[in-house]
């Protein structure tokens, strides 16, 4: 192997050097003398001659007898040479022709330094790093590509347009992105990013260096990250009634805010909070219908997560008609107790057209007298839950002795001992309740499409839901008097839960969503869409946390140690030689036919 311009020259047919042997009679039949021919000529001739040709062309006359030999020569070591497969190997410089730019344009990197957002700096850095036909991305809630292999003026232009985004980022995603941009082409990758709150573990992003560099590229993270003051919003839980948020102050001082409630341009509430050193503490609003928002003052290094915005629809009654021979039960308390139900009460005997009056869109059939019923009852309530009206059934313990028309969706045992109250199914109504244990059952089977939600030790339905025509059926097989559960403060909110599920009122959470659980949303505010649309909010504890140091990731970079593919260019001499030496054989032809020896 022989060192030739920065590469390696390699035979892969080491036996075909001994075609030079060639060679040796070649320089022989030059060597050799030719035989001496006597010849008589004038002299005078010869001197005439000599004096007027041979002085001017004798040099000339010398190089051109010793070409031919040249070309021969030459024409011979290429076809030797041909013959033992000469390979080249040189650096592949394709790594210094094409770069690939990865600016992190998630919310942190809009956070303050003496005027100047960190995405700022990141732009300049980005402008300096231009060389070759260059991509650039950003990366922030979605990958995007702003250019592609574009010259320097193109690919700056594009920089220049980079806005920053409301959402966390994913380095690794826009990583694997470029490696999918280059298609097997060498790059010289550059990530410029604050690097805080990557998505995932923070070695994902390294876990991509890594592959990017055994692919023969040169990744390198350049930080932008300067110490910043912040108190943020960084959490928050909604229902129909209330908002609460989580406030943390990052600084390591005590902090004062005040956060205002506006609906539309007014400030409705306000409340001042005073939060310890890297706290975090909690606040209430009342929930406003429609649009609404909370804004935190005063303002410092990072804007983004000092506005939360909520978005809630009107918040309609559901009627609720509660048949039932006792007054002021557990049941009953819980449902007046919540504000967002219109309960009415009927005891039998009633009428069904009393309880069409009502115009319920959930009936409640719980603890009734059988002897106040009357025949053909429960025959009216079935006919009102096919015109999809909502029902309850709940157990009572003489319940075998009541005909409840068609309406039962198991067929009952016989009254069993104590059990445990096992969840089966986790949803909108079971997902927070801790059903415990209840002191009696009914046994019983459920009959054939019935969805059994929770059940008893022994498999007995307790907890179920069926449909009958438009309505739906829930049987509810916990005896309130043998179960601590009504005591509990889930009771009330899984009655709450369940009549919402039933009536399909619209769950708040459904319009109020952290930008990142959004595809493509780049800003916090309103997503518009349907109606009322979606209130979008960072609510990101890491995102806010602009101060923290990146120690952890600068040491990581540190310790990054990956020994790079030394990607080499080769190239088969066999056949560039052979097609040399033809055209050199027809060089050669053409000279001897010019000097006459043809």
């Amino acid at each position: 192997m022989v060192s030739l311009f920065g590469g390696s020259l390699s035979l892969l047919n080491p036996m075909g050097i001994y075609a030079f042997l060639a060679l040796i009679p070649f320089i022989i039949l030059y060597l050799r003398q030719p035989k001496i021919l006597t010849k008589t000529i004038p002299s005078l001739m010869f001197l005439v001659k000599e004096a007027g040709h041979d002085k001017r062309y004798r040099w000339f006359k010398r190089i051109f007898s010793n070409l031919l030999f040249v070309m021969q020569l030459l024409l011979l070591c290429m076809l030797a040479y041909a013959v033992a497969s000469p390979l080249l190997t040189t650096p592949d410089i394709s790594v210094t022709k094409n770069t690939v730019i990865i600016v992190d344009v998630s919310a942190s990197m809009q956070a303050q330094d003496n005027d100047e957002s960190r995405l700022e700096k990141a732009k300049g850095i980005a402008m300096q790093e231009v060389k070759g036909a260059t991509t650039v991305i950003t990366a922030g809630n979605s990958i995007s590509l702003l250019s592609n292999d574009a010259s320097d003026s193109n690919a700056k232009t594009a920089i220049r347009a980079i806005a920053a985004e409301d959402a966390p980022t994913n380095l690794e995603a826009a990583m694997h992105a470029a490696d999918q941009v280059l298609d097997g082409r060498k790059a010289r990758i550059v990530v410029i990013s604050d690097f805080i709150n990557v998505k995932g573990n923070a070695d994902d992003i390294f876990k991509a260096k890594r592959i990017l560099t055994s692919q023969g590229n040169q990744v390198d993270f350049i930080p932008v990250h300067d110490s910043a003051e912040n108190v943020g919003i960084i959490d928050a839980t909604l229902d129909r009634e209330k908002i609460e948020l989580f406030v943390r102050n990052y600084g390591a001082a005590a902090a004062k805010v005040t956060l205002q409630q506006i609906l539309g341009t007014q400030s409705i509430s306000e409340r001042a909070l005073s939060i310890g050193a890297s706290s975090t503490e909690k606040v209430t609003f009342p929930l406003q219908e429609g649009k609404s928002r909370i804004v935190m003052t005063p303002e410092d290094d990072f804007a983004v997560d000092n506005v939360f915005y909520t978005a809630s629809p009107d918040k309609k009654k559901v009627n609720v008609v509660l048949i039932t021979s006792k007054r002021d039960t557990y049941l009953e308390k819980a449902l007046r107790a919540d504000s967002l139900l219109e309960v009415s009460t009927l005891g039998p005997p009633f009428t069904i057209e009393s309880v069409k009056s009502k115009n319920p869109e959930v009936i409640i059939v719980s603890d009734v007298n059988k002897k106040e019923l009357l025949p053909g009852d429960f025959d009216g309530i079935q006919s009102m839950v096919g015109n999809k009206t909502a029902l309850v059934l709940a157990a009572q313990k003489d319940m075998m002795e009541i005909d409840y028309s068609q309406l039962l969706p198991m067929a009952p045992g016989e009254l069993a001992g104590s059990t445990k109250v096992n969840i089966n199914i986790i949803n909108q109504f079971t997902h927070d309740s801790e059903f415990s244990v209840v002191g009696k059952h009914f046994t019983g089977t459920a009959y054939n499409g019935t969805l059994i939600i929770a059940s008893a030790d022994d498999e007995s339905p307790l907890l179920t839901f069926t449909e009958l025509n438009n309505g739906k059926i829930i049987w509810y097989g916990l005896l309130d008097d043998e179960s601590d559960f009504k005591t509990t403060p889930g009771y009330p909110i899984f009655w709450h839960s369940l009549v919402t599920f039933l009536v399909e009122t619209e769950n708040v959470n459904d319009f109020n969503k952290r930008i990142e659980d959004v595809p493509q949303a780049t800003k916090t505010g309103y997503n518009e869409g349907g109606i009322l649309g979606t209130a979008l909010n960072l609510l990101s504890e890491q995102e806010s946390d602009v101060g923290q140091d990146i120690e952890a990731f600068e040491e990581q970079e540190r310790r990054f140690i990956v020994e790079p593919q030394s990607v080499k260019s080769k190239m088969d001499l066999q056949m560039p030689l052979i097609i040399a030496a033809l055209i050199l054989l027809v060089v050669e032809i053409v000279y001897i036919k010019w000097r006459g020896d043809m």
